[in-house]
């Protein structure tokens, strides 16, 4: 899976808006690990808020896309952002 070894660093490394895209959609698609949540949903957030997602509509697709991670983040971690 593409989220065992996500990091911090690999989201720097983004260098199209294609790439930053599929990284979105992989996400969307197998959620995270323990040990990458923290890291992803920041970039689902930052993604978000870079199409013009409102706040609250953007914080409604984390909780959806925190349901697929293998050990969910607790929702106030969430709406920490």
């Amino acid at each position: 899976s593409i989220m065992g070894s996500y990091t911090p660093i690999q989201a720097m490394k983004v260098h199209s808006e294609k790439e930053a895209d599929n990284e979105l959609l992989e996400l969307f698609r197998s959620g995270a690990e323990k040990g990458n949540r923290n890291n992803s949903a920041f970039f689902i957030a930052r993604q978000l808020k870079y199409y013009g997602s409102e706040k609250e509509i953007a914080l409604q697709i984390l909780k959806w896309w925190n349901e697929k991670n293998t050990e969910p983040l607790h929702e106030k971690e969430l709406e920490a952002g």
